[in-house]
């Protein structure tokens, strides 16, 4: 049900452009979301992260908790280990 609302692919490249128009470090990993795209590395403060969570929630009409387990599923965001 929530890849309906928010399909990995739409949701990958909306996280690409704000996370780059905020300046974010990307970098390569694996994922569910646009092929041969760069992910959002770990690492970036964590302020821009949320605020970009935001902008993607009010985007897609959804909660930024919603989009928070969206981008934890496909990958689309580092994990900090």
């Amino acid at each position: 049900m929530g890849a309906l609302l928010a399909p990995p692919v739409a949701l990958h490249t909306r996280l690409l452009a704000l996370a780059r128009g905020e300046g974010l470090s990307l970098a390569r990993g694996p994922h569910v979301g646009r092929p041969a795209s760069p992910i959002v590395a770990a690492g970036n403060p964590s302020d821009l992260v949320a605020g970009v969570v935001a902008a993607l929630a009010l985007e897609f009409g959804v909660t930024d908790r919603f989009i928070a387990v969206r981008i934890a599923r496909y990958g689309i965001i580092q994990e900090n280990v």
